[in-house]
This record gives structure tokens, C-alpha cells and sequence, in this order.
């Protein structure tokens, strides 16, 4: 192996175990510096100039602050693409994929994304339904931008708008489906996450109040009475600790044919329900 990937590996091991800091590394090398990992294996990395050296020095001294490697890199890979990422948005992550592929269980013609942030949901969903008329919310401007940046980039239409799901007025447009990965994290759970995510991820994104951790889901069955067709479709992702509750709000609110699914990691992470 390099001793370029030897020195980011050890310099990492002081944040993350042996596991994560060889994937770090490998990703720094390959995605930063253009690296190829064979080459890495190989020992056959090219020679670093005194300016990369300390392009990675900076790098390395950030992640051992416990900045994601995203925020450092600019974007973050999500459904096969890369997406621009930044601190006013959360990083994508794999079992949000299992969202998108919960929604594409349908071809709805118009659909609603709540609380884009980066806009990989929406985005996805509009390369993936080419036909359908696709639109997606935010609270925050800064993340709005950042998701207009990656709809323009991909070829994507997205109609973007900021709008505060807890106060969405209830006549509007209409809907199919209507699809959100809300804040869920409860504050007294921020203690046992990582210092990478707490520290750095945008909590408005994030957290939930602890006396009232479906707060979010409460507004968005109300959202789907006044908004969905008939027949129309709400799927969200949720904290596993409250699958089972966000199932049951959904069907006291009237909706049908309510589905808990487990994410990769055997977890009660989406609900699926369609409105009577």
C-alpha cells in the first residue's frame, strides 16, 4: 500500500476505527487527487507535488475535527449521482435510496417532496418520472439553492419553493404522492451520534422536540387530507424508535393500506399509506 494512504489512514484512526478510516482514506486519494485505488493497492501513486501535500494536510487536520467527508469534498453520491452538498443541507444517505424506491412503486403525474434540502429526492424522482410534474420544499433558502444548483446541473425539473409544511395553507395544488424524509431525531438522542453529524449537519434538518417527536408526520397527514387526489399516496421515512407510532397517527388520520418497511440494516425506516 502507499505510504501516502498509510499516513491519511493512521492520521484518521484518532476519529474513527480501522473500517471507516481505510474507506476515508481511499476516498480521499481517489475522489480528491484523482488516485485510482489499484494504484493505491499497487503502491504505484503517482508523485504529489508540495501544494497537494498540503491540500491534504488541510484535509486530513478537518476530518480529524470530525467534518464529513462530503462537506469537504462539495458532494455526495446518492442514487447512482453526484449531488452538491454543503452545511446547509444534510448529506444524503443509502436508506433514503430505499425511499425513492418506495415512491417509484408508483408513476404518480404530480408529486411533492417535503423538506428537499439537497434536493436528491426530488431530483431522483424527476430523472426517474421524466412525464411527471415534480415539486419540492424547504424551509431554508440556503438549502433551496443548493438543490436549484443540483436540479440545473442533472437536467432535472423541479419546481422549488420555500414553504413551511407545519403552515402549508390547504387549498393549493394537488398531489398523488406526496413524499418526505422529515426531522425525526429526538434531542435526547443527540448525545449518541456521531460528533460528525451532530457537530456539523444543519439541525433544523435534524431534530425534533422530545415531548413531540411526530410532530412532523402530523403535519404531513394533515397536508395529505387537504392536498393528496383520492387515492393519493404519502410515503416518509421515519426514526426507527417510531415506525410503529407514525403508522398508527397515519391510519387515525384516516389514511389506508399502511405499509412499515425495514431499511438495509433490518430497521422500521419507511411507511407507506394511501388516503381513503
Amino acid at each position: 500500500m502507499s505510504p501516502l494512504y498509510h499516513e491519511l489512514r493512521n492520521g484518521l484512526l484518532a476519529v474513527c476505527d480501522e473500517r471507516e478510516a481505510h474507506a476515508i482514506a481511499l476516498a480521499v486519494l481517489e475522489e480528491v487527487f484523482g488516485v485510482a485505488r489499484i494504484d493505491v493497492y499497487a503502491d504505484k501513486v503517482r508523485h504529489f507535488s508540495d501544494e497537494e501535500r498540503l491540500h491534504l494536510q488541510n484535509i486530513l487536520c478537518r476530518l480529524q475535527e470530525n467534518t464529513p467527508l462530503q462537506y469537504i469534498t462539495g458532494y455526495a453520491a446518492f442514487c447512482g449521482r453526484r449531488f452538491e452538498v454543503s452545511d446547509a443541507v444534510l448529506i444524503p444517505r443509502p436508506e433514503t435510496e430505499e425511499l425513492v424506491a418506495a415512491a417509484l412503486e408508483s408513476t404518480p403525474r404530480r408529486l411533492l417532496d417535503v423538506g428537499t434540502g439537497s434536493g436528491c429526492i426530488a431530483i431522483s424522482l424527476a430523472l426517474a418520472l421524466p412525464r411527471s410534474s415534480v415539486e419540492a420544499w424547504d424551509l431554508s433558502a440556503d438549502a433551496l439553492e443548493v438543490a436549484r444548483r443540483n436540479a440545473r446541473r442533472l437536467g432535472a425539473e423541479v419546481r422549488f419553493e420555500m414553504c413551511d409544511v407545519t403552515a402549508a395553507p390547504a387549498a393549493g395544488r394537488r398531489f398523488d404522492l406526496i413524499v418526505s424524509n422529515p426531522p425525526y431525531i429526538c434531542e435526547k438522542e443527540r448525545a449518541d451520534m456521531e460528533r460528525r453529524v451532530s457537530d456539523y449537519e444543519p439541525h433544523m434538518a435534524l431534530f425534533v422536540p422530545d415531548n413531540d417527536p411526530l410532530r412532523f408526520y402530523r403535519a404531513l397527514a394533515c397536508l395529505g387530507r387537504n392536498r393528496l387526489e383520492r387515492g393519493g399516496r404519502l410515503v416518509v421515512e421515519v426514526n426507527s424508535a417510531y415506525g410503529r407510532e407514525t403508522a398508527a397517527l397515519f391510519k387515525a388520520e384516516g389514511y389506508r393500506d399502511i405499509s412499515l418497511r425495514k431499511d438495509l440494516w433490518g430497521k422500521d425506516r419507511i411507511v407507506s399509506a394511501f388516503l381513503e
